[in-house]
């Protein structure tokens, strides 16, 4: 307890008060208790010393309450624009369960079908083009549903940790935007092997959400091989609300579905890209109104071209006034793939996830280190609702609410951020539909340029730099170094 207290050990009392302000979380943010509560160190002072503390200097208290209001919404809208996700962890359940199976098949004949896939997909991503009638026969990545029991496991030992990964990190960001009240009652994944998007699903949404549904949704798993089936099968035997069919043809016509997971089906089926058109069709087409469709791919440039030609497909001559929820802010043409098919593309829509390496895929590599970064292409379609309009802009927003619809518009960072002397330049694509680069330079204010420092690929931009220019991606002209710095 403090004996004596002069005017200036209560104004550091009051400014300490005021500092020690709780900082939401993203659940907080939704629910809009963002910034309540003061913690007091009683080991510090007394409460009398605080009371009269405060009471001292109750006009610059409550001046001080006004801005810490205005700073709570400024930094909840920078938190939400935030995507940083130090590594992702698959669950511990699907790590035994994947390890077990492993362990059941001879080791060196895993490797050497895991080596030959990545190979496959090396030379596949190298060639840009689906035509490869010049290799031979095994270092063809052959389809999913032609997979031999051998090649099954090595699946899902050497890929499926990372598309894992993706999964997960989209889910987190479909959850971010729609909040807590969205929670869908169907699901149904086409994905490639036995059930990832249900699993990234379920550890988001039921697994990490303080507020779990009381009854589990109904989950769907469509898996057209016999050997995947049996591994999905084993993996999911313990839940009850999840069920494991061959194809859409095993599920009754006109059955709609409120989320739809569809992770790495396009580098799938081969042939002519206009099997995956009909699959998107498909899909949209067994989604109910308010429904969500989730692509995603590789983050290669074929992968990307994949998901930007579905997302054409989608947004394009839509009726029903679907929407993209992410990445893009906007609903127009994607401006990096406006020139089609590119063998020689050098810049496209991509993003990356850290995964830390469960020991089953570190023991296939005969890898040292237990992280690797996972490139994915993506997209996150809502059929049936019109993209939420601007209403505010963000210094202004008066709620979480107005924070969550005010994103949809909010430039997205489509590169690593330059981050030089006193300034930071981020090429973000922007609503108008254009590739914009954006500097932000430390003149442009604390809170802003803090923000920039910090930034990351895939981050949402909240607010607009001091100057734009439109990227003219046509000329392919970027060089500079883009590797990650450091903080300054």
């Amino acid at each position: 307890m403090l004996t004596r207290v002069g005017v200036p050990g209560l104004r550091r009392l009051a400014t300490r008060a005021r500092a020690s302000v709780k900082q939401p979380d993203i659940d907080q943010i939704f629910s809009g208790t963002a910034g309540d509560g003061v913690t007091v160190h009683a080991e510090e002072a007394s409460e009398e010393d605080w009371r009269a503390a405060l009471e001292a200097l109750k006009e610059p208290a409550s001046k001080a309450a006004t801005d810490a209001d205005a700073l709570n919404i400024r930094d909840d809208a920078l938190r939400f624009a935030s995507n940083r996700l130090g590594q992702v962890v698959m669950p511990a359940r699907i790590q035994s369960d994947t390890a077990e199976m492993v362990s059941e098949v001879h080791g060196p004949g895993i490797r050497a079908h895991a080596l030959r896939f990545y190979e496959a997909l090396r030379l596949k991503s190298e060639k840009r083009t689906e035509e490869r009638d010049d290799l031979p026969t095994q270092l063809i990545m052959p389809a999913s549903s032609n997979f031999t029991d051998m090649e099954t496991v090595a699946y899902m030992a050497a890929l499926m940790p990372q598309q894992y990964a993706a999964a997960h990190i989209v889910m987190l960001e479909l959850r971010k935007r729609l909040g807590k009240e969205w929670l869908p009652e169907d699901i149904l994944d086409v994905s490639v092997g036995p059930g990832v998007g249900a699993a990234a699903f379920q550890e988001v949404f039921i697994q990490g959400n303080p507020h779990p549904p009381s009854t589990m949704p109904r989950c769907t798993i469509l898996e057209p091989n016999a050997f995947l089936r049996l591994r999905a099968g084993r993996l999911w035997r313990a839940e009850e609300h999840v069920k494991v069919a061959r194809s859409l043809g095993n599920i009754k016509r006109g059955t709609l579905h409120d989320l739809i997971i569809a992770s790495h089906a396009f580098a799938d089926i081969k042939g002519h890209p206009i099997k995956r058109d009909d699959l998107v069709r498909e899909l949209r087409a067994r989604l109910r109104p308010g429904g969500v469709l989730v692509l995603i791919e590789r983050g290669t440039p074929l992968g990307f071209e994949s998901i930007a030609r579905a997302r054409d497909l989608l947004v394009r001559g839509n009726d029903e006034k679907g929407h993209i929820v992410a990445p893009c802010p906007h609903d127009g043409k994607c401006p990096m793939f406006r020139q089609g098919h590119q063998p020689d593309r050098r810049q496209w829509c991509h993003f990356s996830q850290r995964l830390q390496r469960p020991p089953f895929l570190q023991k296939t590599k005969h890898a040292k280190e237990n992280t690797e970064d996972c490139p994915y292409s993506y997209i996150v379609y809502r059929h049936g609702q019109p993209r939420p309009q601007q209403t505010l802009p963000v210094t202004t927003a008066v709620s979480n609410k107005a924070i969550v619809e005010n994103a949809y518009s909010w430039p997205r960072i489509v590169l690593p951020p330059l981050k030089r002397v006193k300034h930071v330049v981020v090429d973000v694509c922007a609503p108008s539909g254009e590739i914009e680069r954006a500097t932000v330079p430390k003149s442009q204010g604390s809170d802003v340029y803090r923000f920039a420092r910090k930034s990351s690929w895939g981050d949402l931009l909240p607010f607009r730099g001091k100057s734009q220019i439109v990227h003219e991606l046509h000329k392919n002209m970027i060089k500079e170094d883009r590797r990650p710095r450091g903080n300054a």
